[in-house]
């Protein structure tokens, strides 16, 4: 891996070039070692991976995710999603995509760990009275031989700064490992809820046993900008 400095950019909306990089860099750093993928085996169902590869490519297009950049090579994203506050009845983004785009069972998995996980605490009032707009930390992934420079962090960074520059009054995120979990504490993310990973089946058999250690839980936070 390259010496140079590490630079962290925008992904504007209609950078397709970029998206693909993004791309390349989720089923490169992220399917293959985030706890909620690795749970469901993202990366050994290539149609769950693809139908999460869409997912990534709506929420691109909202143009408030950010990449890391050593020298001219992408080594990590994080894939950010504007989250409107649904009407009372109304399904909210991430159920009508699970419902209508993510039949596959990891990627349907996945989802439904997402809103398990988001369904712990009102994010709308964890952001403060009124609050119907919100910016959600998605995916925050890094490539392998990229770890331990802290890309994560810097990436998480500047997730915040977008949201301020967007007048969004928080960022929420699921931090699905304690490495993640510790960048949330590093930037003061507030702790909402923690999921312990026992607590949940894929398939109707445990997930622990493709876990690490420092996977055993995930935890919903939120950073109050206002």
């Amino acid at each position: 891996m390259t010496t140079a400095e590490l630079r962290v950019v925008r992904v504007a909306a209609d950078d397709q070039q970029t998206h693909e990089a993004v791309l390349d860099v989720l089923t490169r750093g992220f399917f293959p070692r985030e706890s909620a993928c690795l749970m469901a085996g993202v990366a050994a169902s290539p149609e769950g991976a693809r139908q999460l590869l869409d997912l990534v490519s709506i929420a691109l297009k909202d143009g408030l995710s950010v990449a890391a950049y050593l020298g001219d090579e992408m080594v990590g994203c994080s894939v950010n999603k504007l989250q409107v506050k649904p009407a009372p009845g109304e399904a909210s983004f991430f159920e009508r995509f699970a419902d209508e785009r993510a039949p596959d069972p990891a990627a349907n998995w996945t989802m439904h760990f997402m809103m398990r996980v988001d369904a712990r605490a009102d994010l709308f009032a964890e952001a403060g009275a009124g609050c119907d707009r919100l910016l959600e930390l998605m995916f925050l992934a890094v490539v392998p031989e990229a770890g331990r420079r802290g890309v994560g962090v810097r990436l998480a960074a500047e997730t915040v700064a977008v949201a301020r520059e967007h007048g969004l009054r928080a960022v929420s995120a699921i931090f699905t490992s304690d490495h993640s979990r510790a960048i949330g504490r590093r930037l003061g993310f507030r702790e909402l809820a923690v999921a312990e990973h026992a607590d949940f089946q894929f398939d109707g058999k445990s997930v622990l046993d493709r876990l690490s250690p420092a996977q055993q839980r995930s935890v919903l936070v939120i950073l109050n900008l206002t």
